[in-house]
């Protein structure tokens, strides 16, 4: 039940946020309509993907049953260990890819994003040691 619960709170801030920015497209003024048009599909996707969570979390919350399997697959031992192995290596590959476009960037004269790019890797890199040092501290 606690999953549902959660999700369907999830859901109803996505859609809130979808309809305020439905809101601002409507009433919105803009200097040039790429923004507008930015807003309207984030306005509508939000408020279509909130809506239809919104239903099926309160479909899953009329089925006890339903939700205590879907929790307990969720709070399971093996799914938390392929998860948290599947993390790893998506950020793995993640660093590579991301260091292959700082040199492509970098090669094309790309300066800024270069170093933006190369400044959000080393704050992921180091981000990573930082916590990877506490949980082994901790447990």
């Amino acid at each position: 039940m606690y999953h549902a619960k959660r999700n369907l709170i999830y859901f109803i801030f996505q859609t809130i946020f979808g309809i305020i920015a439905l809101l601002f497209f409507i009433f919105g003024d803009f200097a040039n309509n790429h923004s507008k048009d930015i807003l309207s599909g984030i306005g509508i996707s939000f408020t279509i993907a909130g809506v239809i969570g919104i239903a099926t979390s309160l479909k899953l919350l009329k089925d006890p049953k339903k939700a205590a399997k879907i929790e307990m697959a969720q709070t399971e031992e093996r799914t938390q260990f392929i998860k948290a192995k599947t993390k790893s290596f998506v950020y793995t590959i993640m660093i590579y890819l991301e260091s292959a476009v700082i040199i492509v960037t970098g090669l094309l004269g790309f300066r800024t994003i270069c170093i933006t790019l190369s400044a959000i890797v080393l704050l992921k890199v180091i981000l990573n040691l930082i916590f990877s040092n506490y949980y082994m501290k901790k447990y």
